[in-house]
């Protein structure tokens, strides 16, 4: 977790957060890095007097130990789910900006949100909904309700996985395929079918990005397509008598009658918008051995690659 910048905890972004997560649980909360002793003293029993209440409204005149064995419960359920959710709005000072959009969270994202999140305990997800949370603050709108219901889903494997998947991808979400499978870099055929399966890929094998998915610019008098990474991009343009395939695999690139390569055709796996939606909150690093193949594939298939700075 960042180190929680004092500047962003003195104005409007943790007004916001304050303000968004009261109405969210339904009481007066403060992030527990700007609480005093005091208060943090007088917090703790409140939450300890909210989950017993709520255990308390079981009744059983029939069975007094059962009742006993579901107030215990409901009793240590309610505090789990508060400290779940404790721990994700922390996490989430440290990821607000110094400035945030005026217009509120949504009445059902922000519902949904802490309906979900109460039940998260595992640390590397609480990291993913923290980033969550304040990037909905700092900008309302950019998760859509659908990631929230994906995400609720998946599993530590599956975070996993996916953190992998995010190292390849480009900004928008095109992970362009290699001469071999993505085996080497912790993806086997089987792993991304699991992540297809978790709603992160679109469920397609056959799928390709062309000229429409990336830019198109003018760099030192050529045309070509600018694809871009975290912290890379790369100038993708035709040779001038493209090879269209390699073995019996047609991967990139085709050949028209006149002998000129005029489009640009990728065979991808490409993220669903709930999977670009943490695509860009997990923002991982590029895998630079990945570029490496990924040009010596591009140069097989009929591309001249080049870095563009």
């Amino acid at each position: 977790m960042p180190d929680i910048n004092i500047v962003k905890i003195d104005g409007k972004p943790l007004e916001k957060l304050i303000e968004t997560v009261s109405a969210g649980i339904g009481t007066l909360y403060k992030p527990r890095a700007i609480r005093k002793e005091a208060e943090a003293k007088a917090y703790e029993v409140e939450v300890l007097a909210n989950a017993k209440a709520k255990a308390t409204i079981i009744k059983s005149e029939s069975d007094s130990e059962i009742a006993e064995r579901a107030r215990q419960r409901l009793y240590y359920q309610e505090m789990n789910r508060q400290i779940n959710i404790d721990v994700i709005v922390d996490k989430a000072v440290g990821y607000l900006n110094e400035t945030v959009a005026e217009q509120a969270v949504d009445e059902n994202w922000r519902t949904r949100f802490f309906n979900k999140v109460q039940d998260i305990s595992l640390e590397e997800l609480q990291e993913v909904w923290a980033k969550i949370l304040a990037n909905e603050i700092n900008k309302p709108g950019s998760v859509h309700l659908r990631t929230l219901d994906i995400l609720s889903n998946m599993s530590a494997k599956d975070a996993k996985l996916f953190a992998k998947l995010c190292a390849l991808s480009t900004v928008n979400g095109h992970i362009l395929k290699l001469e071999s499978d993505l085996k080497s870099f912790g993806l086997s055929f089987e792993n991304i079918m699991t992540l297809m399966d978790a709603g992160l890929l679109l469920n397609n094998l056959s799928l390709t990005s062309d000229i429409e998915d990336f830019e198109l610019i003018t760099w030192r008098e050529k045309k070509g397509l600018l694809l871009k990474w975290n912290n890379l991009e790369l100038f993708i343009t035709n040779k001038p008598k493209p090879r269209v395939s390699f073995g019996k695999k047609l991967l990139l690139g085709t050949k028209y009658p006149d002998g000129e390569n005029k489009k640009y055709f990728f065979s991808s796996y490409i993220l669903t918008p709930a999977g670009n939606d943490l695509h860009q909150i997990v923002n991982s690093k590029i895998d630079l051995e990945y570029i490496k193949k990924l040009k010596e594939t591009l140069d097989k298939a009929g591309y001249i690659v080049e870095e563009f700075n």
